[in-house]
């Protein structure tokens, strides 16, 4: 798969292995008191974002800032951050040429050939319809041809400013007949109405990830509770609340979609969108990584899961009863890009005392960078470059003293590639999923090794 955001999808994403299988053997279930909520294990319908604005009017407008509420929309004059001024790219391999241009308050790519003496002999023209991507990294975009939706080849790279080919064009051109598979609509958006059995086609597509993606569907809550505001009991049973679920659980919500192996394959009988807030996430896919150390200079997209797991504020706090999750930083009813470094070191500062951690060094220097002012994810948690995004930075989850930023030894292609289960679901015996993974492997990556294996 092509783009920043679809990269997960096609599972081009190396997890750790040492993170995953440190939370999975330590973390203790507590499923027994997990409460049944009704939404997921009876009927109940998605009702949209609509519904739940009603009674949760600052919640839902809070959100709206959040980027996962921005993670798919129409590409208007409005939202235009973009050059579309900048001068065409040359894709060398094919020989074509591409260029974004804007006219009459719509957005187009335009591929094309030229002969020597400057004349197009050949050319194509997609109209940008739909942005994949908050645009923190990058925007990604998508047109829509007899009902079906595809990637279009050049992407806008926010943090360079510049236009490029989405991630695998430059290797693989595959033109405008990129299409949009189902499991990357899966984490870009709520819950899209596909048609069966046409890949890249929708009966409808919501605008962004929604309240029902972590929440589970609202039917039975909206109906309920306009009969009854108030739920009998301590916990409103007719729609997940990740707060009253295990630790394993609340990760799992959001390592849905914040979680990726080197290969991802679906359980039997489980589509793209089956996955429902309160599941094991085991029970929805097998999840499968690259043997190969952790690199500390270069990360994958899609690894905050992993990578947090492995930080030694995990797994102290993991032993201590009340582990640091995703949501200890990141609060899901609103947007924090704009916050500043306060809105992360606040949180810090909760575990780590000034007095004490200053207390800590005998050098003034080091002392002096440890003070309730200084940024600690600067140092902590660094930008680095990402290993399957051109021109793109993020955070690496693994918080740590950053010692070593040597990459790991490279792959030797001559070598089969080792896979490794992340869940636990898929360490007790190797079985068709492996063997599924290694397949898949093999045909993204062009190792007939892997194929051999698998």
């Amino acid at each position: 798969m092509g783009t920043i955001l679809l990269l997960g999808c096609l599972v081009v994403l190396g997890a750790c292995r040492g993170g995953a299988s440190t939370q999975e053997g330590q973390a203790v279930s507590e499923e027994s008191n997990t409460p049944a909520f009704r939404n997921v294990h009876g009927a109940a319908d998605f009702v949209g974002d609509e519904a739940c604005f009603t009674c949760h009017e600052d919640l839902y407008r809070g959100y709206q800032e959040h980027g996962m509420a921005r993670s798919y929309y129409r590409l208007t004059e409005e939202n235009v951050v973009e050059d579309f001024a900048a001068a065409p790219l040359f894709h060398a391999p094919s020989g074509f040429s591409y260029r974004v241009f804007a006219q009459d308050g719509r957005f187009f790519q335009e591929e094309y050939r030229t002969e020597a003496n400057g004349e197009k002999t050949h050319r194509l023209v997609r109209e940008m319809q739909y942005v994949v991507g908050s645009g923190t990294a990058a925007r990604t975009y998508l047109t829509e041809n007899e009902g079906r939706l595809y990637e279009l080849p050049l992407t806008w790279y926010t943090q360079a400013g510049r236009w490029d080919f989405s991630p695998g064009y430059a290797e693989h051109n595959t033109r405008f007949d990129r299409l949009v598979p189902d499991r990357c609509m899966a984490c870009h958006n709520s819950f899209p109405e596909p048609v069966a059995f046409v890949e890249g086609k929708y009966g409808a597509v919501p605008q962004g990830i929604g309240c029902e993606r972590c929440h589970g569907p609202g039917s039975l809550h909206v109906e309920e509770r306009l009969a009854d505001p108030e739920p009998a009991g301590g916990v409103d049973a007719t729609i997940v609340n990740p707060a009253h679920l295990s630790l394993e659980r609340r990760l799992d919500v959001c390592q849905q979609c914040h979680l990726q192996g080197a290969v991802s394959v679906l359980r039997e009988g489980r589509g793209p969108f089956d996955y429902r807030p309160s599941e094991p996430l085991a029970a929805h896919v097998a999840l499968f990584a690259e043997d190969v150390p952790p690199s500390s200079d270069r990360i994958s997209v899609i690894s905050h899961a992993d990578r947090m797991k492995q930080s030694a504020c995990f797994l102290g706090t993991l032993e201590k009863g009340g582990a640091m999750e995703c949501t200890t930083c990141h609060n899901p009813h609103e947007g924090f890009r704009t916050k500043g470094p306060a809105y992360f070191n606040d949180t810090c500062l909760t575990c780590h005392q000034p007095a004490a951690l200053t207390a800590r060094f005998d050098d003034a220097a080091a002392r002096a960078l440890h003070t309730p002012e200084t940024n600690c994810t600067s140092c902590h948690m660094p930008k680095v470059e990402a290993e399957d995004a051109p021109h793109a930075s993020f955070t690496d989850h693994w918080i740590r003293v950053v010692r070593d930023t040597s990459a790991p030894p490279e792959q030797d292609a001559a070598q089969p590639v080792r896979l490794v289960p992340y869940l636990e679901a898929d360490r007790a015996e190797r079985g068709v999923y492996e063997g599924m993974a290694y397949v898949i492997y093999g045909r993204q990556n062009g190792s007939e090794a892997a194929l051999r294996k698998g």
